[in-house]
């Protein structure tokens, strides 16, 4: 790999104009996962064009069995995996977990301190991303959060500023490029009754985009343990959302672990996300089957990590024996 020089970017490169890495932590990101200074893989003229086609044409044929809108997005996918999380998904009432709320404050915090150029502490960080999720009168997170006591509040914040302060020691500062965290994507097919979401925690942009080139980076910010199969199935959802929004591909996608240090990545190439659209369609058919009611020996049951958040795994005749 070409290696980047402060103030110069490589022959054809993708370096910023100066060096962002301080640490070997920093540096191994900004060379192996960034990989600014290596080439980036070429994109067909017509590949965002395919890509809705494939589509448009898969799930018109699923519209109309459908008697709502159909939204679907990461968590969406996940539980279409198995038909008895599906239907406790969209029959139950969601409740945010102590972990999920976490996440969202670290990512918010993140995101503050990126903008800043880390110029601020980052307990001032903390103070105002839990602020601002709190203060939500809409949010079931806030209500969780106000819902506390003192002790539980401390360890969350705990959790959340070990967090922060790994992911200062592990990512470099990138003042110097374009950074969005939860960036909104979203895509509709057959007239809107199929809906396409994603968030995808941080995306870091291409200093220097080049035609006919996939050049941005997307990364999920992963605090838990591995699932790779299922993690790189998400990250391909918004990789499928990315094209669609920008007409150009992510030129990888990556899962970034911050208790590792370590990351699971994927360069584009046009079957994985050709792939993923396939995924979309089949997972549409399983949602528009399950609109009519299915005996119960007739569902489709697959155990998996899914079953620890699904309120019918008391009854299941598969989720017990495994969890």
């Amino acid at each position: 790999m070409t290696e980047p020089v402060a103030g110069v970017a490589p022959a054809g490169g993708d370096a910023p104009r100066s060096e962002p890495a301080t640490t070997a932590a920093h540096r191994a990101v900004v060379d192996d996962l960034l990989g600014w200074g290596a080439p980036r893989p070429r994109v067909a003229d017509d590949f965002a064009d395919r890509l809705r086609a494939r589509l448009e044409e898969g799930l018109a044929t699923v519209a109309g069995g459908l008697d709502d809108r159909l939204w679907l997005s990461k968590s969406a996918l996940q539980a279409l995996a198995c038909d008895g999380r599906w239907l406790d998904r969209r029959d139950g009432t969601f409740t945010p977990s102590v972990a999920l709320v976490a996440g969202r404050i670290t990512h918010r915090a993140a995101e503050l301190d990126a903008a800043t150029g880390r110029s601020r502490d980052v307990d001032e960080l903390l103070d105002r991303a839990v602020r601002e999720i709190a203060s939500d009168p809409t949010s079931s997170e806030a209500d969780l959060l106000n819902g506390l006591d003192a002790l539980e509040a401390a360890d969350l914040r705990a959790t959340c500023r070990d967090r922060l302060v790994e992911w200062r020691l592990l990512w470099p500062d990138l003042d110097r490029v374009e950074v969005s965290f939860e960036h909104g994507l979203r895509a509709q097919f057959a007239d809107g009754r199929v809906v396409l979401s994603g968030r995808p925690d941080l995306v870091v942009r291409s200093p220097r985009p080049r035609p006919g080139r996939a050049t941005d980076l997307v990364v999920d910010l992963k605090s838990g343990q591995r699932n790779e199969v299922r993690d790189r199935a998400d990250l391909r959802l918004y990789g499928v959302l990315w094209t669609l929004k920008y007409r150009r591909p992510p030129f990888r996608w990556a899962s970034f672990y911050l208790a590792e240090g370590r990351w699971d990545a994927e360069d584009f190439s046009e079957p994985l996300l050709l792939g993923a659209a396939d995924r979309v369609v089949d997972a549409a058919r399983r949602a528009a089957r399950l609109t009519s009611p299915v005996p119960e020996d007739e569902l489709q049951l697959v155990p998996g990590a899914h079953c620890r958040f699904c309120g019918r795994r008391e009854t299941c005749p598969v989720g017990p024996a495994t969890w």
